[in-house]
């Protein structure tokens, strides 16, 4: 018996043994012949070359720089003199630095009060929208009063004594007797006005008049509103919101530009020409007039638009370029000029309709054939600051683990290794920004599936990846 157990345990030892043995060559041949392709980061690059903005506008020969001034502003010096012929970059005026600063403070607190209300629509929206609404209390079925009146004309009491008179008289001709109307006289003494208001007006004894009873109070009276009226509460709150969201749009612009009035306080001139009105700094007008006025001399300008989200990246001098609607004619002009306030005319271009848009002159220093009045398509670039090494990868390329991101790469020696990468922005909607860990020259593999783990063999790509290459091409 002992034997036959030794014997036992020693085929479970050894078929255990094989078993282990076996499955430690397979794990062996599974990992000698599992490959991960790699690509070069060079051929994924998506590339990026700033995000354009277009416009249409019009050359024209007739421009002017206005400069008003709000109650808060307050000049601390003028450089010219109505007449003086002034360039572009000349400068003009120096606001008061402290009055900058008040201003600053201000338009901080209207900011805040923005925010204020905007959170109190915020909750009596919310309020709104979880609210059950009531139901509508049936209407009472309306009855027609009947509203016929009897009229009668208008009889005063000798009226009625006449026609009582006048009867009687009928009746004794008719019976003969004409003793009777005098009997009728005597019988009720109809002579005098006293018994005469005894005849036709009988006695009225008053009775007395009972208190009205005041109506109970409801009590439970039902508070909210019906579903349409809550429809139309809802629809009034969110009509406050985005006018709310205007508003502190707005009031964050004309703050950044305040700020940067507080930096440099000078105002230069934008356009190339004379000083054509100049108001007294110490009588200023009070018809809302531009203190004062530049009108261009000579050259030739561009007017368009450019979208809010815009406005921290294009500033006066970025340059931008012109295409002739009638020659195809191509020149490049310089923004000299951006409107301190969003235009009330239509927007047409290729920017987000639902931004605020602000007009903006530039100057065409070699207006080659352009003419007065001829249209143009303007192309703004918005990103100035692009590297030209930046790296963007399709964001399937690039995982994210505990808030970090990675790639798989190519170690140097044919395995794969997780690669930590600091990453930017996302454009077109699906690249994000490599800016540090990797390089162009680097491979790195798809990070999904059976092969996408550290020490995995790899191999380069045969071929370039042709349709990373044709979505690349479709997007740029």
């Amino acid at each position: 018996m002992k034997k036959k157990i030794l014997v036992f345990l020693l085929t479970a030892a050894i078929l255990g043994g094989g078993g282990a043995g076996g499955y430690a060559g397979y794990k062996n041949y599974r990992d000698k012949h599992t490959e991960a392709e790699v690509w070069s980061v060079a051929s994924l690059d998506w590339g990026y070359w700033g995000s354009d903005m277009e416009c249409s506008g019009v050359v024209t020969n007739d421009v002017a720089q206005q400069i008003y001034l709000n109650s808060e502003q307050q000049v601390e010096e003028v450089y010219v003199e109505e007449g003086q012929t002034v360039s572009v970059g000349d400068p003009l005026l120096k606001y008061d630095e402290t009055s900058i600063q008040y201003e600053i403070q201000m338009k901080e607190l209207d900011i805040e009060t923005i925010q204020n209300n905007t959170a109190i629509a915020e909750r009596a929206l919310n309020r709104l929208q979880n609210m059950t609404p009531i139901e509508e209390k049936p209407e009472e079925p309306w009855i027609e009063e009947d509203t016929e009146e009897e009229t009668t004309a208008d009889v005063t009491p000798e009226d009625d004594r006449e026609d009582w008179l006048f009867q009687q008289q009928e009746d004794s001709q008719q019976s003969g007797n004409p003793n009777e109307i005098s009997d009728a006289y005597d019988a009720a003494d109809l002579e005098t006005d006293e018994a005469w208001e005894n005849v036709i007006e009988p006695e009225v004894t008053e009775e007395p008049v009972q208190p009205e009873e005041e109506p109970e109070e409801d009590t439970e009276v039902e508070i909210g509103y019906t579903k349409e009226e809550l429809a139309r509460e809802i629809l009034t709150t969110k009509n406050k919101l985005r006018d709310l969201d205007v508003s502190l749009r707005t009031a964050q612009l004309e703050l950044t530009k305040l700020k940067k009035q507080a930096e440099d306080a000078t105002v230069y001139a934008s356009i190339n020409g004379v000083v054509k009105t100049l108001q007294d700094v110490d009588n200023l007008p009070g018809d809302g007039s531009a203190f004062l006025v530049v009108t261009g001399s000579d050259g030739l300008y561009v007017k368009g638009q450019i979208g809010e989200l815009l406005l921290d990246q294009v500033t006066p001098g970025t340059p931008i370029s012109l295409t002739s609607w009638q020659s195809n004619a191509m020149c490049d002009a310089t923004i000299t000029e951006i409107a301190e306030y969003p235009s009330d005319d239509g927007y047409y271009g290729s920017g987000n309709p639902n931004s605020s848009y602000y007009e903006f002159t530039a100057y065409i220093e070699d207006a080659g054939a352009l003419t007065n009045g001829e249209a143009v398509d303007i192309t703004i670039q918005g990103d100035q600051d692009v590297s030209a090494d930046a790296i963007y990868l399709q964001k399937a390329y690039v995982r994210k683990e505990n808030g970090k991101y990675y790639v798989l790469k190519e170690d140097g020696d044919g395995r794969l290794k997780k690669q930590y990468v600091k990453t930017g922005k996302t454009v077109y909607g699906s690249a994000i920004e490599i800016r540090s860990g990797i390089t162009a020259d680097d491979y790195i593999a798809f990070p999904y599936g059976k092969t996408a783990k550290e020490g995995v063999r790899t191999k380069q790509a045969d071929t370039t990846y042709y349709g990373m290459t044709e979505r690349r091409s479709a997007n740029v």
